[in-house]
């Protein structure tokens, strides 16, 4: 997903835990494969605290990394200016979707968040700033209407899209439906609990299409029309509420 974000002109960081994430890829082409499992039980609120102000922590530590030209000219040698940071979008998916949503909230340089199928944790304050929570419909529905902490945090946004994707599983919202199309995986089975019963590039490029709108609405302020409303190109997203 980054790649195509960058391909459309945005300047695109990734964030991945090593040991956490199922591969972290080095830039020497060299990768780490995940060992530690990050699952907490919901009812350790303490160790998802922890959890969430280390995340939070570090995606504020990056983007004020990305405004030192020092470090840029580590990465681009020939840079001659760092990034702006003053104007930044957030997305995650699962607890990074909780990340991106306490990260709006704590750290005004973001100006819009994406919260992809996370239940939300941690301290919660009003913000005005634009909040996308991209859910699940049927047959799997997992959104506002079931998902209690999604509620809770609706009750603190000013500004909210709230959208649901049939047919989805929980990473859907990640590569592996792609990956496991361009394997030749059957969407049944295993395939199936972990990325839902879509063609694997049909739901990758339906679920880039409301990113893009999305960071195109909050970087650029060009408002597109898959928030609007029903979409014919995209019948497998339900627009669910808006403020």
């Amino acid at each position: 997903m980054a790649q195509n974000l960058a391909s459309e002109g945005y300047a695109v960081v990734t964030m991945d835990h090593t040991w956490e994430a199922m591969v972290v890829e080095w830039p020497d082409g060299s990768h780490t494969r995940g060992t530690v499992s990050p699952n907490v039980k919901e009812e350790d609120a303490e160790k998802h605290a922890q959890l969430l102000d280390t995340r939070v922590g570090d995606a504020r530590f990056v983007l004020t990394q990305l405004g030192n030209l020092d470090v840029i000219q580590q990465l681009v040698p020939n840079a001659k200016c760092p990034f702006d940071t003053t104007n930044a979008a957030i997305i995650g998916h699962s607890f990074g979707g909780a990340t991106a949503v306490c990260a709006l909230i704590q750290d005004t340089r973001f100006k819009g968040a994406m919260n992809m199928d996370g239940s939300q944790y941690g301290k919660l304050a009003k913000t005005e700033r634009l909040v996308v929570l991209f859910g699940r419909g049927e047959p799997d529905a997992r959104n506002r209407s079931n998902n209690a902490t999604w509620a809770n945090l609706c009750k603190h946004l000013g500004h909210l899209k709230e959208i649901n994707l049939k047919g989805s599983a929980h990473n859907t919202f990640s590569d592996l439906p792609l990956i496991f199309k361009l394997g030749g995986i059957a969407n049944e089975g295993f395939a199936k609990e972990m990325a839902g019963t879509l063609d694997g590039e049909r739901s990758f490029g339906t679920v880039m299409a409301y990113v893009k709108e999305f960071a195109d609405l909050v970087l650029k302020g060009r408002n597109g029309l898959l928030y609007e409303g029903p979409s014919e190109l995209h019948p497998e997203v339900e627009l669910m509420s808006k403020v």
